[in-house]
């Protein structure tokens, strides 16, 4: 199965707002170009995906994601669902038989995760694969076989929304949770807890 991976990230200077107070601009950038290497280079190193594609209306963190090995994406819509909607009409043009979504705030993630992501695939196709946050809300990782299997349904409680959608559209699911998954940074408390994981 081809699998492209697709990793949104919207900037290093609008990026993680919420981390502010009490990190500055500068502090965030640094956390967020910190985390896009990680989590491009877990995918990488997964061997579970043939290409990894960083979409970003920035171009810096898109000089970024080429250094780490990603090709990239220049968003020309706004916002995060249609950011995505760029990148799965990018790996579909590329030939891509599934498509996985993944989010930039993930300073655990692991490439074994991603390995055992990609087998709970269901064999009957179409077919998705959802990884919830550490709450249970959002949807950090999706898996889609083929590409077009579901919306895009980022943003509140989008793990609900993503699992409704599937059982609306009949599509075979699986549920994914993985600490590495699981933990993303939204709060300052959060990175805290990442800091005091370690």
């Amino acid at each position: 199965m081809r699998v492209d991976a697709i990793i949104p990230v919207r900037g290093f200077a609008d990026g993680k707002s919420r981390l502010t107070p009490p990190y500055t601009l500068d502090a965030r950038a640094a956390l967020i170009a910190a985390m896009l290497r990680h989590v491009v280079g877990a995918a990488r190193a997964s061997g579970a995906v043939r290409r990894v594609v960083v979409v970003s209306p920035d171009a810096a963190v898109r000089v970024l994601a080429e250094e780490c090995g990603a090709e990239t994406l220049a968003q020309q819509t706004t916002g995060l669902n249609p950011a995505l909607d760029e990148g799965r009409d990018d790996a579909m043009r590329h030939g891509a038989d599934a498509l996985l979504i993944l989010h930039a705030d993930l300073p655990h993630l692991r490439p074994d995760d991603l390995v055992a992501l990609v087998a709970m695939m269901p064999e009957t196709l179409p077919a998705a694969v959802l990884a919830p946050d550490r709450h249970e809300t959002g949807t950090n990782a999706l898996l889609l076989a083929p590409p077009d299997a579901l919306p895009f349904l980022f943003g509140t409680d989008s793990f609900a929304c993503h699992r409704a959608a599937a059982i609306a559209r009949g599509v075979a699911f699986a549920v994914f949770r993985a600490p590495g998954i699981a933990a993303d940074v939204d709060t300052p408390d959060d990175v805290l807890q990442g800091v005091n994981s370690r």
